[in-house]
């Protein structure tokens, strides 16, 4: 737990050196927000399966076709992205190296940029969870996100990057 906190902390003085886009990639479709509702889901429908939210409308799954592993979500709001979701994976606690591309991968998106950190964390007898989240940017506002949980002696992490508008068009 220790070693994850200090190549969190690690990772941010890092970030400074990392090349930003304003975009995110879900494997090989880059996505802006803005882009095009029609044009984007022709494009990520080429390479990937796609699912609409049954409870937010306008909201979608991305999917891969070959393990059915959730790569992420995007949004739409006035038919253009409002927001787009990249999961870099869920790993085990002795999944060292993966955590450390996936956390470096996340992070480089910071690069250049003002960051807010928030730490959160929930505990009960049966599960304990510890989020770290960074934020950056005013009108379209990137996040990574950070989560360790720990359930019945199993540990597992997940990493996300999300990058949404502060409010729709």
């Amino acid at each position: 737990m220790k070693g994850f906190m200090l190549t969190i902390c690690l990772l941010l003085g890092l970030a400074h050196f990392a090349f930003a886009e304003d975009c995110i990639s879900l494997g090989k479709v880059d996505i802006e927000l803005g882009a095009q509702e029609s044009e984007i889901l022709a494009e990520v429908e080429k390479f990937y399966r796609i699912q609409e939210d049954g409870v937010y409308p306008g909201s979608f799954f991305v999917f891969d076709r070959k393990s059915s592993q959730m790569m992420g979500t995007i949004t739409f709001a006035n038919n253009r992205v409002f927001s787009v979701s990249k999961s870099w994976g869920v790993f085990g606690e002795t999944e060292g190296s993966e955590i450390m591309r996936a956390l470096i991968g996340a992070m480089a998106s910071l690069a250049h940029r003002s960051a807010y950190v928030s730490l959160r964390k929930i505990s009960d007898p049966q599960l304990t969870m510890e989020a770290v989240k960074l934020s950056s940017g005013t009108r379209d506002i990137r996040e990574i996100e950070i989560i360790l949980t720990e359930q019945r002696g199993n540990t597992s992490i997940h990493v996300s990057e999300h990058l949404h508008r502060e409010s729709a068009p």
